[in-house]
């Protein structure tokens, strides 16, 4: 088992759904309500819910808050366990439901199609960001392509139209294969 934890939510953060199996989201009572919970798209992401630091006050408003929201969601319930990790209190509770979401992936076939879509994902970037690699390379030196961004840059002419004419000039993209792209 490997664990991934993240410093906050941001896109980065977000984006660790697609190289997990299951996404625990880690909230304190002074983190805000469930509402805020509900905005930064921690329902989206979240497998399980942990409140730690439960021994504080707005604990149990934060829990039965995200209770509320989950009951209005529609599939599988999100567990929510209420944690205090410097006690080590509710961590097997957190063990027990992260081993069952696991096992409900596994039998439903979802823990396969999640890991199918991240393979296809990471191939899809990594040639994205060679071919890119690849392209601005080749752009440096083609005078062509260096004119019409700076007819571009300066306003003359947008990027979408610019972009269209690139693709769509199997001349240009011709040349642009040929010398390695």
């Amino acid at each position: 088992m490997i664990l991934v934890e993240t410093v906050g939510v941001g896109q980065t953060e977000l984006d660790v759904v697609n190289a997990t199996d299951v996404v625990i989201v880690v909230l304190t009572p002074e983190s805000g309500d469930a509402i805020q919970a509900m905005k930064a798209g921690l329902f989206e992401i979240a497998d399980i819910f942990a409140i730690n630091k439960a021994d504080r006050e707005g604990a149990p408003r934060m829990k039965a808050g995200l209770e509320a929201f989950v009951a209005m969601k529609a599939g599988e319930p999100i567990p929510i366990v209420l944690t205090q990790a410097h006690r080590g209190i509710g961590l097997a509770e957190v063990y027990e439901e992260l081993e069952r979401r696991r096992r409900t992936q596994e039998e439903n076939g979802e823990l396969e199609r999640r890991r199918r879509q991240r393979r296809r994902e990471e191939f899809l970037e990594m040639l994205q960001r060679r071919v890119r690699a690849r392209f601005l390379d080749f752009a440096e030196k083609d005078g062509q392509l260096r004119d019409l961004t700076e007819r571009v840059v300066a306003g003359e002419i947008d990027s979408y139209s610019a972009c269209a004419q690139v693709l769509d000039d199997r001349q240009w993209l011709g040349k642009w294969l040929s010398q390695g792209g």
